[in-house]
């Protein structure tokens, strides 16, 4: 057996404190400067990001400061439609709308302007959430972001329109059930009326149409088509509204 040589195995541990003492400064080194050109980043970032909260406030949303209920939901959406609004666009969102929810019903009245009502009076204390009417077409609106319809709701306001009980009206009628979940109204006292509206449904006076949709759809196309930079400030946050409010995100629940 070879001599133990302490000598040269003490070189050999110094060699290899020295390197080790190295690589560790090496790799502090670099993490310094990887976190202060993080810190650095971060920094303009921060800067960036509070100039443009300066000119343009975007963390801001209107909406965050209203509390927004079905009754103040259906308003918004009556505001839209209304050619008279103060949102001073004229037809411009009525025309979105027709072309996103109406077209399919082929009727010459769609080029006319339309009253908008909202909690429009109907059977007994019931009241439809938004009506758009003109002398031969009507459109209901049926609002429900939050809550289910009440028995026979949609059937009896479609029933009271096509009744011919409101003056001076007589012609087709579409009905939009505006909800969460594109889910069909479940709560009917018997099974013709849901076969009633099963039936609208595939002529095309009946459609469902999600917030999502809605959202998507229409007011994205508002945003777009509006030429004035202060209510598309207010569309841009309804649309904020709509996408981050739990209560209009579909999680499949039905």
């Amino acid at each position: 057996m070879e001599d133990f040589n302490i000598t040269e195995l003490k070189e050999f541990f110094d060699k290899y404190t020295e390197f080790k003492k190295t690589l560790i400064s090496d790799y502090e080194q670099k993490l310094d400067l990887f976190f202060n050109k993080f810190s650095y980043r971060k920094k303009l970032f921060q800067d960036f990001q509070e100039e443009v909260n300066r000119k343009i406030s975007s963390d801001f949303n209107v909406f965050d400061l209203i509390d927004i209920n079905e009754l103040s939901l259906s308003n918004i959406i009556a505001l839209l439609l209304d050619t008279k609004g103060s949102h001073g666009q004229g037809r411009v969102f009525l025309e979105v709308f027709i072309d996103c929810f109406v077209k399919q019903m082929q009727t010459d009245q769609l080029n006319k302007d339309f009253k908008v009502y909202t909690e429009y009076a109907a059977n007994g204390n019931r009241r439809i959430d938004i009506l758009l009417k003109s002398s031969d077409f009507a459109v209901i609106i049926e609002n429900k972001p939050y809550t289910y319809d009440q028995q026979d709701q949609i059937t009896d306001y479609i029933s009271y329109m096509e009744d011919s009980h409101i003056p001076n009206y007589r012609g087709k009628l579409l009905t939009i059930y505006l909800n969460k979940n594109e889910d069909m109204p479940k709560n009917f006292s018997d099974a013709s009326k849901i076969k009633s509206l099963n039936d609208k449904q595939k002529n095309g006076e009946f459609i469902i149409v999600s917030y999502d949709v809605f959202a998507k759809t229409f007011l994205q196309q508002c945003y777009e088509k509006c030429e004035s930079t202060r209510f598309r400030y207010f569309i841009a946050d309804f649309i904020e509204f709509i996408e981050k409010n739990p209560s209009f995100i579909n999680n499949g629940e039905h």
